[in-house]
């Protein structure tokens, strides 16, 4: 008898064809014997989750990230790690309270993307750069990992249910049934999802599944078009679909066993009535996310690629509504419809509405799938229907033997997280006064940080504080001689009176960090002037002293030798010009055409061909007025760029625009710049220096120029050490920016920009352009190429393109001298008493929510209002107010409902996904962490705060 029931169980059980033996001896479990299968089912598919290896160590510098535990060489690559998809997947950890990921844990997890999120086997990647940001593999990996812990929830099952007949919130995805013929803690099980809602709402589940059981029929041959003529089969059958990411599959399947040639039933697998697959090209190679998605959210891109993905999405919509509507009769007749449509868009492709809609949202018989899925082929239905199908078996293990072992168990001890110490007054007051004093060194500030050092009655051998993070620059001395900036260590030796004989950690004194000449002798022309006496100099390793005239004279001696030496060069050169010609070396006479090689170009042609191609605003360079300096950056529509204004002798920036492009922003600004009310508000506007008109290959380019901003306030923000402003700083830039915003209003505009910081004229204008390139970076340009190898020849097209450089600062370094703002960028701003308007052009986490659900009516101040809340919640606070890890209008949605509650009625029955993540009440389903709105400024408003948080009517404000 044991054999006999081993055989039975060996082979695989078919839920509407089960033997006699098993359906008379199936008993239903109860339902606390369910909650241990519940428990049991979340330990079978729990991940392990990866040990982050990061070091414990705290690691906090002007040149370290905390977060991910690394430290870098110098700035920029400091900056290029706050930009990368590494550093900011780690954020995205932090927000949900999970530990970082070192880096070689994430190229595990980047390397394990091995295709892409559409779905396409072919190794071909459109790489098209129509947008400038490139976070497609941080936003794959992000929505793969959001999809698989959806999946993997118990009540995933529950997701698609209706009021009528679907499986309660809470319940687990199997029923289970015990059996005498099963040993011992071993239990028969199936899928709630496979019972109808009449089915489910009786209490005799086991007479349920006998009167499912169905006979063997024959089957009649399938057609080569992939389904049966209407009439061939009117036998019980369900419908099977997935679509995503330009994939399509369905499936329609019989329930009726098929008999073998001895009469017996055969092994299960399945008979298709039909089947189809689509595939279209809708999805950026590992980018993810549908191009109307990406048109919602940055605006419509102009190219080939983009083109051609918005019309395989309306073919893939035709196709499959096409395919639903003569399948129709099968599909009215099923008794069960599983689906798998993730995305407003591709819900909209099956539920419509529609003309002819064949699928009904609120159809009873629609069923999630209650297991994980993959990629929608044939395949993945043909297993999926085998999952839903077979009779499970399976051990469980009773809840009072799970309690009584863990009861038993010994204890393992966890080690608890230790507690960041509180710091006291003077360490806050010592932090604070590191910040300032670093910050005014880093910008060779000499009167500034000698006046802080006196009004603060701070030492000018002040100490960094944490000491061990500043072990190689513990002082101002230090970190000036570092720095090399001669003026600034002059200033601390002569007027300052700092100690150059004091050593760092590394046993160097300041002047064995200086790396140039010129800071070198600043500590020389110190001990000159201070005297033999004043230190010790030959223990601060200070060699002899030099008076300043000395140095000077020094220095011009050199400059003049070196420009004696460059002319007789140049006489040398010309001298045997006149004798030799042109040298022309062997290397270049066998590359091409010999005797182009050995042409040379006067300096005429020389100009021409460097204008060859060149954009209109390089082409600037030769203008009378402005001579361009360098890229400030550039946008869908326009580049900006830094010029010197010859006439005025001053920095101003350049905003070209794009070829033939009709803007009303100069109009605005000059409207916003003459408003008679001459009150401080207007002087928040970005100020309208000159306007005119560049003609260039592509067509006419009108130009705006005004003056050079530091950064917009968000990029600030981006590159702090601690993603925030200090207090005073935060409160200024609020202040300002609400009065901007209100006076804008009241000209009549509603503006949606973009909020830059001002950089003072005094930190720029008086240094020449070579200083410029000094104190920031030199332009680097990279040369224009085709992709096939072919010489440019093409007017239109540039010689050189360059990066942008930055002239800001990261947030927590901005003084509050120095927090003044401008609002800018008004090229979508409008008058609503002149012109409606129903799109919004404002980024998809700052979009106010009437304009999703009310996009008939047209946007008024109160969009704006809500942009300039989350602004200001930005500027005070640690993050932003919406998650920064959004992909489509759902997702933001879902993330205002869940800081703010429900939607308005009127709008919450608009949302056709609202029950995927949310209970009629607004609370998340799941495992979904709930994020409301106090602990949201809990955590980014307060606990960003290093030496100051908001008092409680600052709170009640916010």
């Amino acid at each position: 008898m044991a054999k006999t029931n081993e055989d039975l169980l060996r082979r695989p059980l078919y839920l509407y064809d089960l033997p006699a033996e098993v359906l008379d001896t199936m008993v239903l479990k109860s339902d606390t014997d369910a909650e241990a299968e519940a428990i049991a089912t979340a330990e079978s598919t729990k991940t392990p989750s990866e040990s982050a290896s990061s070091s414990d160590t705290n690691l906090v510098g002007t040149q370290a990230c905390s977060l991910c535990g690394l430290t870098f060489t110098t700035v920029i690559d400091q900056r290029g790690h706050l930009k990368s998809d590494f550093h900011h997947y780690n954020l995205k950890q932090k927000l949900r309270g999970q530990k970082p990921v070192s880096e070689t844990e994430f190229e595990k997890l980047v390397g394990n993307l091995d295709e892409s999120l559409s779905g396409s086997d072919s190794d071909e990647s459109e790489e098209e750069e129509e947008d400038g940001r490139q976070d497609s593999t941080l936003t794959a990996l992000l929505k793969k990992q959001a999809r698989l812990a959806d999946k993997a929830n118990d009540s995933t099952a529950d997701d698609e249910d209706e009021t009528a007949g679907k499986p309660g919130r809470g319940k687990p995805p199997l029923v289970w049934f015990s059996s005498p013929l099963l040993p011992e803690k071993t239990y028969f099980g199936m899928y709630r999802a496979i019972l109808t809602g009449e089915e489910q709402r009786n209490q005799d589940l086991v007479e349920v599944l006998k009167k499912k059981q169905v006979e063997p029929i024959s089957m009649p041959k399938i057609p080569k078009e992939g389904a049966l003529p209407e009439v061939a089969y009117k036998g019980p059958h369900i419908f099977l679909c997935m679509i995503g990411g330009g994939h399509f599959a369905a499936m329609v399947v019989s329930l009726a066993p098929r008999p073998n040639k001895n009469g017996t039933t055969m092994n299960r697998e399945a008979t298709v009535l039909a089947h189809k697959t689509f595939h279209r090209y809708t999805t950026r190679r590992k980018q993810g996310g549908s191009q109307s998605a990406n048109d919602n959210a940055k605006g419509a891109a102009h190219s080939a690629g983009s083109s051609l993905r918005r019309y395989n999405e309306q073919a893939l919509v035709e196709d499959v509504r096409t395919l639903l509507q003569d399948w129709k009769a099968l599909i009215d007749t099923s008794e069960l419809l599983f689906i798998r449509a993730t995305g407003v868009t591709n819900r909209r492709t099956l539920f419509g509405p529609y003309e002819g809609q064949v699928l009904k949202h609120n159809d009873t018989r629609l069923r999630g799938f209650p297991f994980s899925t993959r990629r929608a082929t044939q395949n993945e239905l043909m297993r999926s229907f085998i999952e839903l199908t077979r009779l499970k078996v399976r051990e469980i293990e009773p809840v009072q033997e799970q309690k009584k072992d863990s009861g038993s168990a010994t204890p393992t001890k966890t080690s608890a997280k230790p507690s960041k110490p509180k710091l006291t007054e003077e360490e806050e007051t010592a932090l604070l006064h590191t910040s300032q004093l670093q910050a005014f060194v880093r910008r060779s500030k000499v009167p500034a940080l000698l006046s802080y050092l006196k009004n603060n009655n701070i030492s000018a051998d002040f100490e960094f504080q944490p000491v061990e993070q500043n072990h190689h620059a513990p002082r101002p001395l230090h970190l000036a001689a570092a720095q090399n900036a001669a003026p600034l260590v002059l200033g601390l030796l002569v007027r300052g009176g700092a100690d150059p004989t004091i050593k760092n950690n590394d046993g160097k004194t300041p002047f064995e960090l200086a790396g140039e000449r010129s800071t070198r002798d600043a500590f020389r022309v110190a001990r000159s002037e201070l005297g033999e006496s004043k230190w010790s100099w030959d223990d601060a390793k200070v060699p002899p002293a030099m008076t300043k005239a000395e140095a000077d004279k020094r220095d011009e001696r050199e400059k003049k030798e070196a420009s004696d030496k460059e002319a007789e060069r140049r006489r040398a050169e010309e001298e045997r010009l006149q004798v030799e010609g042109p040298k022309v070396s062997e290397g270049r006479k066998q590359k091409g055409n010999a005797l182009a090689a050995g042409l040379k170009k006067t300096p005429q042609e020389r100009r021409e061909a460097e204008e060859r191609g060149l954009t209109p605003e390089m082409r600037m360079r030769w203008n009378e007025r402005y001579h361009v300096v360098d890229k400030l950056g550039q946008g869908g529509y326009s580049t900006i760029w830094l010029a010197r204004d010859r006439e005025l002798n001053k920095y101003v920036a350049v905003k070209v625009g794009t070829a033939d492009q009709v803007s009303k922003e100069s109009d605005i600004l000059l409207k916003l710049a003459g408003n008679p009310t001459k009150e401080f508000s207007g002087n928040l506007i970005t100020p309208v220096l000159d306007q005119f008109t560049v003609n260039g290959p592509n067509g006419t380019h009108s130009c705006i120029v005004t003056a050079p901003a530091r950064c917009s306030m968000a990029e600030s923000v981006k590159t702090s050490r601690y993603i925030s402003f200090q207090p005073g700083v935060a409160r200024a830039l609020s202040v300002q920016l609400i009065m901007a915003t209100a006076y804008v209003h009241r000209a009549g505009f509603i503006h949606g920009g973009n909020v830059l910081l001002q950089l003072p004229g005094s930190e720029l204008d008086h240094l020449s352009i070579q200083q410029v390139y000094e104190k920031y970076y030199k332009p680097d340009p990279h040369p224009a190429a085709r992709t096939d190898g072919q010489p440019v020849t093409s007017p239109s097209v540039p010689t050189n393109v360059y990066t942008p450089n930055w002239l800001g600062k990261p947030s927590d370094e901005v003084l509050l001298p120095e927090a003044r703002l401008w609002l800018a960028d008004f090229g979508t701003t409008f008058n609503p008493s002149q012109e409606t308007r129903l799109l919004s052009y404002t980024h998809l986490q700052n979009r106010p929510p009437e304009a999703v659900f009310d996009s008939t009516k047209p946007l008024t101040f109160s969009s704006d209002i809500w942009s300039l809340g989350l602004m200001v919640w930005e500027c005070m606070g640690s993050g932003p107010f919406m998650s920064g890890f959004l992909w489509d209008e759902d997702e933001v949605i879902a993330d205002q409902v869940d800081a703010l509650g429900p939607l308005p009625h009127e709008w919450w029955e608009k949302w056709e996904t609202r029950t995927d993540v949310f209970t009629e009440d607004g609370q998340p389903k799941g495992v979904m962490e709930a994020w409301p709105l106090q602990k949201r400024f809990d955590l980014t408003i307060q606990r960003g705060k290093k030496t100051e948080r908001l008092d409680d009517e600052e709170s009640r404000a916010f």
